[in-house]
């Protein structure tokens, strides 16, 4: 009875295993499809951005500052993604509980400086003809968050 116990539990554990799998991909590609998007539009109209993002349909908008910043989250309870467009700023801020964005950065941009802003530094890569400031940080709960900033230079 014990080993069909055992033999349970590890079937329960390698289903729930799978499923993370499942919805790490799906992020993946939610993230992967709407920064790409966002990336080239980055140039136009800041309304469009948001247009952009409420016709996804998988985004809730949750903090608006002034004018400055609207930021929008994931509506999956299990990740903390964040996109933010910096209206004042024609840009954008994607904020992301794993490194898929931050590693493709890495692995396909070129890296160009080290740029600092107040006590942050940021590696600032350029992939594709657009630079894109780039960092992680620790929560006060040790989960690791990966930024990454983009801006229009025209």
């Amino acid at each position: 009875m014990k080993k069909y116990l055992i033999i349970a539990s590890l079937f329960v554990i390698n289903i729930s295993f799978s499923q993370n799998q499942k919805n790490e991909e799906k992020l993946n590609e939610i993230q992967q499809k709407t920064f790409v998007d966002l990336v080239n539009i980055l140039c136009e109209d800041i309304g469009k951005k948001h247009t952009y993002i409420n016709k996804l349909k998988v985004f809730k908008m949750i903090d608006e500052e002034e004018s400055s910043v609207t930021t929008y989250k994931y509506l999956s309870q299990d990740y903390n993604f964040f996109i933010s467009i910096l209206n004042e700023y024609n840009g954008l801020r994607f904020n992301s509980p794993n490194s898929f964005l931050y590693d493709v950065i890495v692995s396909k941009g070129t890296f160009k400086e080290v740029h600092k802003e107040g006590g942050t530094s940021f590696l600032v890569y350029e992939l594709l003809g657009n630079s894109f400031l780039i960092n992680f940080n620790t929560d006060n709960k040790g989960r690791k968050h990966y930024l990454i900033d983009t801006y229009c230079m025209q």
